[in-house]
């Protein structure tokens, strides 16, 4: 992830999609098996340049600020409590 992200400029690994990037990352290490070793680095190196479908969209505004909500619960809770479902 970290050099899928530095092979783009300006993104951080944490702007990448980590679960489809490890999905597509642990696909291609599988196929290595049938490909000839001449070619494994040529796949590993493939890794970095598909980095740009993994890219994250910006995060949207919030239409609420965050506010602390009041507790419903007048009554003070006992701190040993067992509660039963």
């Amino acid at each position: 992830m970290v050099l899928m992200a530095h092979s783009l400029k300006g993104i951080y690994p944490n702007q990448l999609s980590f679960g489809e990037a490890s999905t597509h990352i642990i696909f291609k290490l599988s196929q290595l098996l049938s490909i000839s070793p001449g070619n494994v680095p040529k796949v590993i190196f493939d890794l970095e340049k598909d980095a740009k479908q993994f890219i994250l969209e910006g995060k949207r505004e919030r239409s609420y600020s965050r506010e602390l909500k009041c507790s419903k619960n007048r009554y003070p809770i006992k701190k040993n409590a067992v509660h039963v479902k």
